[in-house]
Order: C-alpha cells, then sequence, then structure tokens
C-alpha cells in the first residue's frame, strides 16, 4: 500500500500585515493601486501567455516598497496542469524563492485538481477554474513572481492579474511571505511527516494538507506535534487548538 503526503506551509515574519476592511473605504490612503497583467500588448483580445514545456514565464517585476495584495488566475493546459505549473515569488532580488508551489497547491487544491475553494485568502470558483488569492505580500526593493511549464505540453492560455499597492515606506518589522510545497511518497509508517522547519521571528499562518491512500482510510487524528525552541528568561506563546475529526 502506497500513501501520498503532499503540504503547503504558509509563514509570515514579524507581525500581521493589516488587510483593508470595508470600513476603510471612505478614508483616505496612503498608496497607489497598480495592476500587471497578461493584457495584449497590441492592442488586441489576446490577453494570455502561451508557456512552452521546460520555459519559465516572468509574470510580474515590480520595483519597492509595495505589497502584493491579490493574485487572480485561469489556466487551459493539459490534464492535471495545477500540479506541473510551478509559482514562485522572489523578494528584494533574493535568489532563493519566499514561495515555490504548485499553482493549484498554492491556491488551496491539491493533485492538481479543479475544486472549487472558498477561505478568506484563498477562494477557488467556476469549479476550481478561477483562482484569486488575497494574502498581503510587502516587499522593501522588489517583487518577482514567475511560473515554470514542467509539463510536457505548452500551456495554451495562462490568464493572470497581480494587483499590488506602491507604498512610501514599510516598517523594519514588516513580514515577509512565505510559502513552501512539500511532498512524501511513499509515506513511511512509524515517522513524523515534517510539515516546516524553519528559524527566526515570525508567524506560522498555517498549511494544507492533501493525503491519498487507497485503503478506505485516512491519517489518524491527534498527532500534531509542533516543537518551540524557548529562550531563557520569559516567553510568550500564543496557541489555539481546535479538535474534530470526521468519520
Amino acid at each position: 500500500m502506497i500513501a501520498l503526503f503532499t503540504s503547503l506551509v504558509l509563514a509570515a515574519a514579524g507581525g500581521l500585515f493589516p488587510q483593508d476592511i470595508l470600513s476603510n473605504l471612505g478614508k483616505p490612503q496612503d498608496y497607489i493601486s497598480r495592476r500587471v497583467s497578461s493584457y495584449d500588448r497590441s492592442g488586441g483580445n489576446s490577453d494570455s501567455l502561451s508557456i512552452d514545456p521546460g520555459a519559465t514565464a516572468v509574470l510580474a517585476e515590480i520595483p519597492g516598497p509595495g505589497a502584493v495584495h491579490h493574485i487572480w488566475m485561469t489556466i487551459a493546459a493539459e490534464p492535471f496542469y495545477a500540479r506541473k505549473l510551478v509559482l514562485r515569488m522572489y523578494w528584494d532580488s533574493e535568489t532563493s524563492p519566499s514561495v515555490e508551489a504548485p499553482v493549484g497547491d498554492f491556491f488551496g487544491v491539491g493533485h492538481g485538481l479543479d475544486r472549487s475553494f472558498s477561505s478568506l485568502p484563498i477562494n477557488c470558483s467556476s469549479e476550481g477554474r478561477a483562482r484569486n488569492c488575497y494574502w498581503s505580500m510587502p516587499f522593501r526593493k522588489s517583487a518577482r513572481i514567475t511560473v515554470t511549464n514542467e509539463g510536457r505540453e505548452p500551456v495554451a492560455a495562462f490568464y493572470y492579474d497581480v494587483d499590488y499597492r506602491v507604498l512610501k515606506e514599510l516598517s523594519e518589522y514588516t513580514p515577509y511571505y512565505h510559502a513552501q510545497y512539500r511532498q512524501e511518497m511513499p509515506c513511511l509508517p512509524g515517522r513524523n511527516y515534517l510539515l516546516l522547519e524553519a528559524e527566526g521571528r515570525g508567524h506560522y499562518v498555517g498549511d494544507e494538507l492533501v493525503h491519498s491512500n487507497p485503503a478506505y482510510r485516512s491519517h489518524s487524528p491527534d498527532q500534531d506535534k509542533v516543537e518551540v525552541a524557548l529562550r531563557r528568561g520569559w516567553n510568550k506563546l500564543l496557541v489555539k487548538v481546535l479538535q474534530g475529526a470526521g468519520g
């Protein structure tokens, strides 16, 4: 019996970056809203990209300081394309991406499938084909977003919008957004599956855990473990525990 675990771990360093709420709509804002998209540069109606196998398309290159606050995508490609297209995001000219995940998993749906999904930061509608992300992703110097086609066939049409805000400055304590994809197949019995291993100051804001097993059962509940390194003196821990299991 072979079991497959995949996970997407989300984290933001530092404090939480504030999101707009309806009460702020009538107040003056201290940013400029802008968009990068796949619009037809010739002025026509071919508003999408085509990406060959093995090729990388640059979706956005944005000078800072600023913050990406919305990403939308809809894609026409080969079956299970959402696991074969890899999304990467680089903040402040870094060489290793802070975000590296298949498109589908980044937007909350695993196994390369198109499925509807709804949450506060992520929403997939039209049976999962229209993907929206509302995580706040600030940067000081620059932002670079790419997608790589690791499939066997060209992507016929890749439509996208990246909405961002031009900011005057960012606090030195402003968080950076990170998302990392992991996969293990097969999962060995008796060994813990690692979701996140990180150092530094930050917030672990959640993960997506996808499990595939050819048996009529799932992984066992009540087995989540979090190890925390404490410093000498007083330490502050904020813990929220939810208990629930389905039959």
